[in-house]
């Protein structure tokens, strides 16, 4: 698929998703907020809908817990079949590592069922270095930087109107999610930077 095609069909989407009755949006805003909540509880990125209890966890602990677990409309899951965001995040960004978990390490690029697709998506271009400016401590990707807000992106206006992905069916169908990967994209740190080529 040409990266001209890629670009016509996503601004395409994009039109339309905005310009229709969607269902359900995930919007830039609700996703810096998710990834805020997530990093709150203990600076890795769980990417979890639901955190199970800790033992002798103190009330503020879970309450933090409970605040990290991915619930809002960014928080689905979409189709692994056919040609999943796995395959398009590859095509896109040189993912040398591949797909990481939340301590950094490599799931084999199997996408995880019980974690947000979104959140995996951040995740892994963290734990593949191509996020530049986010500031890691130690191994793999944990204690992240909560300025990784300032360097999404996605498509449209200002962070509340915003879409980064979205779907025109059911919230729980997987197959009616459409994540803006590419063309007109979600972008991190200004990247991936396309060019419209004019055929000669």
């Amino acid at each position: 698929m040409s990266m001209k095609f890629c670009l016509i069909l996503s601004v395409t989407l994009a039109f339309l998703i905005l310009h229709s009755n969607c269902e359900v949006v995930c919007s830039e805003y609700e996703l810096v907020k998710e990834l805020k909540e997530d990093l709150e509880d203990n600076g890795k990125l769980d990417c979890l809908r639901e955190s199970l209890p800790v033992p002798n966890e103190s009330s503020q602990d879970k309450n933090k817990r409970i605040a990290a677990n991915w619930d809002s409309d960014c928080s689905f899951e979409s189709e692994n079949e056919n040609f999943p965001w796995t395959k398009r995040l590859f095509e896109i960004y040189p993912l040398i590592r591949g797909l990481v978990d939340v301590n950094g390490n490599v799931t084999n690029d199997e996408n995880q069922p019980d974690q947000a697709d979104m959140c995996e998506i951040i995740r892994t271009l963290i734990g593949n270095n191509m996020i530049e400016g986010i500031t890691m401590v130690g191994e793999g990707v944990t204690s992240i930087n909560e300025d990784i807000s300032f360097y999404i992106d996605c498509p449209g206006g200002g962070s509340e109107s915003a879409v980064c992905a979205a779907t025109a069916g059911s919230f729980a169908d997987p197959k009616g999610w459409y994540i803006f990967l590419d063309g007109q994209s979600i972008r991190f740190n200004g990247k991936p930077n396309y060019e419209v080529v004019k055929d000669e």
